[in-house]
């Protein structure tokens, strides 16, 4: 899961350096215009390469299914309604589900603030906005990938829930203070907020898949990557009305207050692993059926041939 995260992360990250590179600040709103519609075709090019390129060559499917989930999937037919009426009655997942929202929603909105809140202290730094958004995301596919490696060894999906979310607070809340100090700390306490928010796509995920388990892997993730969307508006709308209003650090203090609340409903989500429940559980049949088998294949002891 950190792996195909990361490509999504890869694209920010050059989402964040090119545009600078090529839209410079310039008076004359005509020349601004040609930069931005270059920009723009550019990526509508790719875009349209890349789609081709999947049309043509991705599989529709994978030959072997990649979960269990998807395995059933290809037997039965996907019950869309019951699926959504029994993941609306799933607490641990509506819970996951608001704060995944919360988080996604102000690392969105940050990143989308970046370029103000920078500017707006170091009003010659145009260049450096985006130099800090690439490390910002850099660190954050560092922070998936660790994220995904300790899901992986030691499967605390609650506990890793809280401490990203938590820290997640902290390095806003660093971030907003290195502002009124040097460029060199915002590059410091950018790249500690990125690693942490965004080192959360992949916990929850997994920690979606866990809860949501059996169900269709496509809808419960779907749910979650678009609950994110809505809370994206909202911070942003929020967080650009209390720039107006109160200034950058109260935006950030309010960023931070938010992380905090997320680590908060985290604490109450229950610890119902589901889809490890059953790894383990056809584990334990394995290496019973494997017992059983050694035990079948044994050969007699000589007096227990003797008839």
């Amino acid at each position: 899961c950190s792996l195909g995260v990361i490509g999504n992360q890869l694209g920010a990250a050059l989402g964040f350096v090119f545009p600078p590179l090529f839209i410079k600040m310039n008076e004359d709103k005509e020349v601004t215009r040609s930069q931005i519609n270059f920009v723009n075709y550019t990526v509508a090019s790719c875009c349209i390469a890349i789609h081709v390129i999947l049309f043509v060559f991705l599989k529709e499917e994978p030959e072997i299914p990649p979960s269990r989930a998807a395995l059933e999937q290809r037997r039965e037919k996907i019950d869309f309604a019951g699926t959504l009426k029994r993941l609306g009655a799933n607490k641990g997942y509506l819970l996951l589900a608001v704060v995944y929202g919360i988080n996604m929603g102000v690392f969105t909105a940050f990143a989308t603030f970046l370029n103000r809140m920078v500017l707006r202290f170091f009003p010659d730094a145009a260049d450096h906005v985006g130099w800090i958004g690439l490390i910002l995301i850099v660190a954050g596919m560092a922070g998936t990938f660790m994220a995904g490696c300790l899901l992986d060894k030691y499967g605390h999906f609650k506990e890793f829930s809280i401490i990203f979310s938590l820290f997640s607070a902290i390095s806003i809340l660093l971030f907003s203070l290195s502002l009124e100090k040097s460029i060199i700390l915002t590059y410091i306490t950018g790249a500690a907020s990125g690693f942490f928010m965004t080192g959360y796509f992949t916990i929850g995920y997994e920690f979606g898949a866990e809860l949501a388990y059996p169900e269709n892997e496509g809808t419960s993730s779907g749910i979650l990557n678009g609950i994110p969307q809505a809370a994206a508006i909202g911070a942003t709308l929020l967080g650009s009305k209390l720039i107006e209003w109160k200034g950058v650090h109260w935006c950030l203090y309010g960023f931070c207050l938010a992380m905090i609340a997320a680590s908060v409903i985290a604490s109450t989500i229950p610890k119902d692993y589901r889809r490890r429940a059953m790894k383990t559980s056809q584990e334990v049949e394995k290496q019973a059926n494997g017992v059983v088998s050694q035990q079948e294949m044994k050969p007699l002891r000589p007096e227990e041939n003797h008839v």
